[in-house]
């Protein structure tokens, strides 16, 4: 993968391939969740979006 800047991880296989990750905070129950992204991205596909706009 050629890099663009700026790069923006915007896809769950971009985010896969330089190693980040995604968390999910729930402000109700103060629960924190480390999501396993590569195990998404087997699942919905490596062009799911990785985040939406709040």
């Amino acid at each position: 993968m050629t890099m663009k800047y700026p790069f923006v991880e915007d896809m769950l296989g971009k985010k896969v391939a330089i190693g980040t990750g995604l968390s999910v905070d729930c402000i109700t129950c103060r629960r924190h969740v480390v999501l396993d992204v590569p195990a998404l991205a087997r699942r919905l596909g490596d062009d799911y979006a990785a985040c939406t706009g709040i």
